[in-house]
């Protein structure tokens, strides 16, 4: 295992590092102590058709650092959820300039893992139904974290391996999780904002690459909430699954989707059906209708009657039996109801 290169802490005082990489990913070791970090990239939002002057992108770096600054030294201590410790630049095997954060080597427990691997499964790996493993520990452990950041005020902005969060009142960016899912808050952005900031600041990075095409992006966009996240968990599936768009092509590469068209399809999919997970006959549990498969409709299946009712009824119903289509459900309620299904161990 050869050193590639070194890697500087974006965090004032924090050092260098030596990167490395075996078996296909990065570690990274401080050269001071020695202490060894898992690496996981992150993308910066950058257009790079866009000519910006010396002032604008010195003021993009420093926005950056902030930014990762805040991540680290504000960090959220929750069962299942694992913070990265630091952040650092480097130059990757292309020898472009990348940035990436740093987890701790040693895992806390089995089944801890940060939380970009806990949001996006390869659709090839196993992932276990909730009642085996971790899995609903895992979702308490989420929901406590979401009912904490939510009572803090934070608004998250989408299902993003890089999620770049923001206070609604300030508009101070973070990377954080809440109750209510949104891809942006209308009353959060400001008009006279213009679309390069908007792009660095609030889109997600893999969005906020396709510049120029994200109009489509409307200030009355709907609403996610925490219980599509946690349910997409307990039955082992999230939406926004990249390798189910390679039909198309994918989102998260701009490079093949140029006018983001692939995007907005299902951009625009996922919000007219937004309560497909939801749906008992499972006629929505994919982007397209034609890509429905018979993992999730089992997944679904397997749970039991109590979890299938508290979906379809208590935490998406309007008062009346009908699904809303912004199931946004109270982090508390949720804490409560999951943690009551793992005392009672209700199974099906």
């Amino acid at each position: 295992m050869a050193d590639i290169v070194r890697a500087y802490s974006l965090i004032a005082g924090r050092g260098r590092y030596h990167l490395q990489m075996e078996n296909g990913r990065f570690t990274a070791r401080h050269c001071e102590t020695g202490e060894t970090f898992r690496l996981m990239p992150f993308e910066r939002t950058f257009d790079s058709s866009v000519r910006y002057d010396r002032l604008s992108e010195d003021a993009a770096s420093n926005a950056w650092s902030e930014f990762f600054t805040r991540v680290i030294l504000h960090p959220v201590c929750t069962p299942g959820i694992e913070w990265p410790v630091d952040a650092v630049e480097y130059a990757d095997i292309t020898r472009k300039t990348a940035v990436g954060w740093l987890f701790p080597e040693k895992q806390a427990f089995p089944g801890f893992r940060p939380i970009r691997e806990l949001l996006y499964q390869p659709k090839t790996s196993v992932i276990p139904d909730w009642r085996q493993g971790n899995t609903l520990t895992v979702c308490i452990g989420l929901a406590r974290l979401l009912t904490a950041l939510d009572a803090q005020g934070w608004a998250y902005h989408d299902f993003n391996p890089e999620t770049i969060l923001y206070r609604p009142d300030t508009g101070e960016t973070a990377l954080r999780f809440t109750g209510r899912v949104r891809t942006f808050d209308p009353h959060a952005i400001p008009n006279e904002l213009d679309s390069a900031r908007l792009a660095i600041d609030f889109l997600p990075p893999w969005l906020g690459r396709i510049y120029g095409q994200t109009a489509y992006l409307s200030r009355s966009d709907d609403s996610y909430s925490a219980s599509a996240l946690l349910f997409c968990l307990m039955i082992g599936r999230l939406p926004y699954e990249g390798s189910e768009l390679e039909r198309f092509g994918t989102v998260y590469d701009p490079m093949r989707d140029t006018d983001a068209e692939n995007h907005r399809y299902y951009f625009t999919q996922y919000h007219r059906y937004a309560n497909f997970i939801f749906s008992e006959q499972n006629d929505y549990n994919s982007l397209s209708p034609a890509q429905v498969n018979d993992l999730p409709r089992e997944r679904w299946a397997a749970l039991p009657v109590t979890v299938r009712s508290l979906f379809l009824h208590q935490f998406t119903a309007d008062g009346e039996g009908r699904i809303r289509h912004d199931c946004a459900v109270e982090p508390e309620r949720w804490m409560r109801v999951l943690t009551s299904l793992k005392e009672l161990e209700v199974d099906g």
